[in-house]
């Protein structure tokens, strides 16, 4: 098969899956005669995300070794082989021509493969702490697109600032704010977290006691789902309780304050959106890395950030009280997010991956005396 492909590598989370889908977008838009495809694990979130946005999946074997238990590490370390045969048989199948990684377990060995074949690679790092995965490739890679400028100075090689892509919509979707109500999300990412579930639970009893007229939306997460409800139920408060949310950019959009976790993805639909927001980050994420991409909105004024262990006795509850009390200051929030937002990440990094495709076209070109 001719390499004329750009394959898509990575998943796990909807952190990964989204900015990848959000370039793929944005070159299907410039270039619909381009064939853009997806090597992903069918253990994660893109086995069921990325078919339903219209683009080919290809399944490879393989696991996370960072912050496991040796005998998972063990077993991760054995599926590399047989994880890079994979790879290698994907980007030859898929014809690709450009691999790009956007994190994920799958994203290492499809990209070092595409490396060993000699076809043009990149990788996203959508975190301001980058992964282990793209600290290796990142010296192997033809380009590294980070979200953050400090991020630069930890990744080697030829590293572009394009900010961190995200869907269509949240700079665009009207504001669904209810007039004399106050509207929280609630979102500990696409799987949900128990942690934050907990917290926003224990602080239910404080928002009914305020007097003020409060409604939330809160994603659970499917394991959490059924637990969190009936709490709800219980509070006599008036919640949207879903183990995930489809429609993020409305549910952005209909939110008066924001209380989530910090992951990368977050951060910059935060910043699209233009929403205040309550900063919990995941106490176990590696490298403290949603610590720093909090760190990045708090330095500006444009949320609080307040570390799990600490939210309890009440403390969470007088924070969000004190924001949902203050429309002055969450507008002041508002407007420094705004600000920190990337609106042009998804054509920026679509830029970096038609440059190498089309370089790749003229070499190519070039040595059969023919166009590819």
């Amino acid at each position: 098969m001719a390499n004329n492909a750009l394959l898509i590598a990575g998943g796990g989370t909807g952190g990964h899956i989204y900015p990848g889908l959000a370039v793929a977008a944005e070159i299907r838009r410039r270039r619909p005669e381009l064939p853009v495809c997806w090597a992903g694990s069918r253990a994660g979130l893109e086995a069921r995300i990325v078919s339903r946005a219209g683009y080919p999946l290809h399944f490879i074997h393989s696991a996370g070794i960072a912050g496991k238990p040796w005998p998972k590490r063990l077993a991760a370390v054995l599926l590399v082989p047989v994880g890079l045969a994979q790879s290698v048989g994907v980007v030859m199948r898929t014809g690709a021509r450009v691999v790009m990684g956007v994190g994920g377990y799958a994203s290492g060995p499809v990209v070092l493969a595409a490396r060993l074949l000699g076809r043009s690679t990149a990788i996203l790092e959508q975190n301001a702490v980058p992964g282990a995965t793209n600290r290796i490739l990142a010296p192997l890679v033809d380009r590294v697109a980070v979200a953050f400028a400090a991020t630069a100075a930890r990744l080697p090689g030829r590293t572009v600032v394009t900010g961190n892509p995200v869907r269509d919509g949240f700079e665009t979707r009207p504001d669904a704010r209810r007039p004399g109500c106050l509207t929280v999300l609630v979102m500990g990412g696409s799987r949900g977290a128990t942690g934050l579930n907990r917290a926003v639970v224990d602080l239910l009893p404080a928002l009914a006691a305020s007097g003020l007229a409060v409604r939330l939306i809160h994603q659970t997460g499917p394991a959490d789902h059924v637990c969190v409800r009936e709490a709800y139920e219980r509070s006599g408060l008036d919640g949207e309780v879903v183990p995930y949310i489809e429609d993020m950019a409305a549910a952005y959009a209909a939110a008066d304050l924001v209380i989530c976790r910090a992951g990368a993805t977050t951060i910059a639909e935060l910043s699209a959106a233009g929403r205040a927001a309550l900063l919990v980050p995941f106490p176990q994420a590696t490298g403290s890395h949603q610590v720093e991409n909090g760190r990045q909105l708090v330095s500006h004024g444009a949320a609080v950030m307040i570390q799990e262990a600490e939210s309890g006795g009440g403390r969470l509850a007088q924070i969000v009280l004190d924001l949902l009390r203050d429309p002055a200051r969450r507008r002041r929030m508002e407007e420094q997010a705004r600000a920190l937002g990337a609106p042009r990440a998804a054509a920026a990094v679509a830029d970096l991956l038609l440059d190498l495709f089309d370089r790749r076209t003229r070499q190519r070109a070039a040595g059969n005396g023919r166009p590819s």
